[in-house]
């Protein structure tokens, strides 16, 4: 459980503890918590959470399949980086990518 004090509320501290142990590093863990904040006010609501973690477990799935794509390692970071930069995680900027790739 994440919510260690019962609060109803994550804190920056009890996200980075939670997911320390379950193997994230600091930096993907403080991406996180500021994607999840969404009102700025320094800790995630219930409704923060479950509204970024959908979009969390989807960047997950699209950058698992991005790593399967049969495309040079050059390319493949290279699309990495553009969704991790632009947090897009749709699969159809996703696609878009691959086939402006395939072309080079």
């Amino acid at each position: 459980m994440l919510d260690v004090n019962k609060d109803g509320v994550l804190s920056p501290d009890e996200l980075f503890n939670g997911l320390c142990q379950r193997d994230w590093d600091q930096d993907e863990i403080q991406s996180l918590f500021e994607r999840l904040d969404t009102n700025g006010d320094g800790r995630v609501s219930l409704a923060e959470y479950l509204d970024g973690m959908e979009s969390v477990h989807e960047s997950r799935k699209l950058r698992a399949w991005v790593r399967k794509i049969p495309i040079s390692d050059n390319a493949r970071e290279l699309i990495l980086r553009v969704l991790a930069e632009q947090e897009i995680y749709t699969l159809d900027v996703l696609r878009s990518c691959v086939e402006d790739l395939s072309s080079l």
